[in-house]
């Protein structure tokens, strides 16, 4: 993680809430803290880093009018954010927020973001709350990992490939049906659940997906209904 001090310069752009570049480097600071770097992805700006200076971020879809690209690990073991903000950035790579211990709410304000990579929020132990958009059509393995306290999920009704009931997230068959009727594979699920009873259809349960379910106490399957094996613990993101 980028930690060193900014001093004046970063000061500076606070103040005026405009972006600087690093002396002697293809790189840009902005008001938020974020390391934009000109030069790792052709055509982009790449968000590298955070110096973890803003307890607030938000992830535009251009900076100095390229499309953003958001870098694997970006804000990684970040210690003092608790929000973000995603705009339309052109590519997000994975565990962009691994081990953001703090981050509490996560707001999907653009309408182009398609995908929530593989370990996004993995590690991001106090997040509570997520909604999934309409456009997003693919969410990677280990997305919420270790997110214990995740009460509350919930997904856009107009999602064609996800969606949740009483704080319970589903993958959708495509094998076609009317969305619900069809849930498939339950992917995650809120840590506050206690009895649940799994609609028909439901086929697959993900492994680590009632993982830190406390006050778990009966799950009820259809049949016919699988548990996907246990992943190895090299799958973890770190």
């Amino acid at each position: 993680m980028f930690k060193r001090t900014i001093g004046v310069l970063c000061a500076a752009v606070v103040a005026f809430g405009t972006a600087s570049v690093l002396p002697a480097e293809a790189k840009i600071l902005n008001a938020n803290g974020m390391i934009f770097d000109m030069d790792a992805k052709e055509g982009y700006a790449y968000l590298k880093d955070f110096d973890d200076s803003a307890s607030e971020v938000f992830i535009p879809t251009k900076e100095n009018g390229l499309p953003v690209w958001g870098g694997s690990h970006a804000f990684a073991e970040s210690k003092n954010l608790t929000k973000v903000r995603i705009g339309n950035p052109a590519v997000i790579e994975d565990s962009v927020f691994y081990k953001c211990e703090a981050l509490k709410t996560v707001e999907f304000v653009g309408t182009q973001l398609k995908e929530i990579p593989r370990g996004m929020f993995s590690n991001c132990y106090e997040l509570k709350n997520i909604h999934i958009p309409a456009h997003v059509n693919d969410i990677g393995d280990l997305a919420f990992y270790k997110c214990w306290y995740l009460e509350n999920i919930t997904v856009d009704p107009e999602n064609q490939r996800y969606t949740a009931k009483d704080n319970i997230f589903y993958e959708i068959s495509q094998a076609g049906g009317e969305s619900f009727l069809n849930p498939n594979t339950v992917i995650k699920a809120g840590c506050k659940v206690k009895n649940v009873v799994l609609p028909e259809g439901t086929k697959w349960v993900d492994s680590c997906a009632f993982e830190y379910c406390d006050e778990l106490e009966s799950i009820a399957f259809p049949p016919p209904c699988g548990v996907s094996a246990p992943m190895p613990s090299t799958t973890v993101p770190s």
